[in-house]
């Protein structure tokens, strides 16, 4: 019985710090961030103020897109219809 438990520990710290070896690195490439109104407004503003700080903290370049038409719906299609791997993000608030 002590075997068998230290056997478990082992095998449990084995897998616990072996963990972080299989994790990705995200993100793989630029991040863009989609904005659904045209440039110059107080979307965009927080759009490109926001765009620093966020490619401190991914470590990666943040690319702001403007695409205004239809109310937001020609960007968030557009963000709907790309790889949902997590490289697109689209800027909305609940008045837009």
């Amino acid at each position: 019985m002590h075997s068998s438990f230290r056997w478990l520990v082992g095998t449990l710290l084995s897998v616990c710090l072996s963990t972080p070896v299989w994790a990705q690195s995200f993100p793989a490439k630029p991040v863009t961030l989609m904005v659904p109104y045209p440039a110059g407004g107080v979307s965009d503003v927080i759009a490109r103020t926001l765009n620093t700080t966020l490619a401190k903290h991914l470590g990666q370049p943040v690319i702001v897109e403007n695409l205004g038409g239809a109310s937001g719906g020609i960007a968030a299609q557009k963000v709907l219809n790309s790889p949902a791997d997590g490289h697109m993000i689209f800027q909305g608030s609940p008045n837009e």
